[in-house]
C-alpha cells in the first residue's frame, strides 16, 4: 500500500490500495493518467472496469479502477512510456518480487539490515540483486550509454574530417589567389581590405555548407528520434559548437595563407606561379 508514497507517484484521482484490497474482496486496479487519457478520454476512470489479456481468453477477470495516478516510466530508460496498471500484490501474488525502501543515509549500508528482516521472515528466502535505484538506472542505460559513446566517437572523427576537409580546401583556394593578392597590393589595396574580402568569400561558401549540413542534421536526429526514444531532435548546444568550430577552422584556413600572400612583395607576387 506504500509503494505510491515510497515512489512519489502522486494520486490524482480515487483511492490508493490499503487493507481492504485482499485476496478475498473485489478485484481492483490502479491506472496512470496516461491509461485514462487512451481509454477514456475526459471521462473519469473510477468504477469503470478492464481485463488484463486478450479475448476471449484474457488472463485476469474484471478489474475495477479505484485509483488514478500521474505517469511513471516503469520500463526500460530507452523505451518509450506506456499506459500502466497496478494491482495490489494481495490479489496477483508473484514468486519473484522487488523490495524497495527509502534509507536516510547511504542505501547499500542497510543491505544486511534488510536481509535479516527478510530471513526473520523466511530463513529459505534468497536476497539477490540489492542496489540502488541509480544503480538499476545505469543498468537500463547500459545498451543506449553504448550506442550513445559509438555515436559520439563517429560524429567526433566525422567533424574533425570536415574541419580538415574545410581547411584544406580554402587554404589551397586563398594560396592560388597569391597573384591576385599581389596584383590588388600593387594597385594600392590595403591589406585590411584585402583580407576582410577573401574571410567573406570564405565564410559565404560555409555559410551555404553549414546551411546544408543543417538541415541533413536535423533530417537524421528526427530520423533518430523515431527508433530511439532518448534522441533529441534538436540539440541547440551541439549545432551551435560545430557551428563555431568549423566557423573557426575556415578563418584560420583563410587567415594564415592570406597573411603570408600579404608579407610577399607585391613584385614578387606577380611573379608567382
Amino acid at each position: 500500500p506504500e509503494y505510491f508514497d515510497l515512489m512519489q507517484i502522486k494520486l490524482l484521482a480515487g483511492r490508493l490500495f490499503d487493507s481492504r484490497d485482499n485476496a478475498e474482496s473485489q478485484p481492483v486496479v490502479i491506472i496512470d493518467q496516461d491509461f485514462v487519457d487512451k481509454q477514456w478520454p475526459g471521462e473519469s476512470a473510477i468504477g469503470k472496469q478492464v481485463r488484463i489479456g486478450v479475448a476471449p481468453n484474457p488472463v485476469s477477470g474484471w478489474l475495477t479502477v479505484v485509483g488514478v495516478v500521474s505517469n511513471t516510466h516503469h520500463d526500460q530508460v530507452d523505451n518509450p512510456e506506456l499506459p500502466t496498471m497496478f494491482q495490489p500484490i494481495s490479489q496477483r501474488p508473484a514468486r519473484f518480487m522487488t523490495v524497495m525502501a527509502r534509507t536516510d543515509g547511504p542505501p547499500m549500508s542497510y543491505g544486511n539490515t534488510m536481509r535479516e528482516v527478510v530471513q526473520s521472515v523466511d530463513p529459505n528466502l534468497p536476497i539477490y540483486w540489492l542496489r540502488t535505484v541509480e544503480d538499476w538506472i545505469a543498468i537500463g542505460m547500459f545498451t543506449a550509454n553504448i550506442l550513445s559513446t559509438l555515436f559520439a566517437i563517429f560524429a567526433l572523427v566525422g567533424v574533425l574530417l570536415a574541419a580538415a576537409g574545410i581547411y584544406g580546401v580554402l587554404a589551397y583556394s586563398v594560396s592560388q589567389r597569391t597573384r591576385e593578392i599581389g596584383v590588388r597590393r600593387a594597385l594600392g589595396a590595403l591589406d585590411g581590405r584585402i583580407l576582410g574580402m577573401v574571410l567573406r568569400q570564405s565564410v559565404w561558401q560555409l555559410g551555404i555548407g553549414m546551411s546544408v549540413g543543417l538541415v541533413l542534421g536535423l533530417l537524421v536526429s528526427y530520423a533518430l528520434s523515431r527508433v530511439w526514444v532518448l534522441a533529441d531532435i534538436f540539440d541547440p548546444v551541439m549545432f551551435v559548437t560545430v557551428a563555431v568550430f568549423l566557423t573557426l577552422t575556415a578563418i584560420v584556413a583563410t587567415l594564415f595563407p592570406v597573411i603570408r600572400a600579404i608579407r610577399v612583395d607585391p613584385m614578387e607576387a606577380l611573379r608567382y606561379e
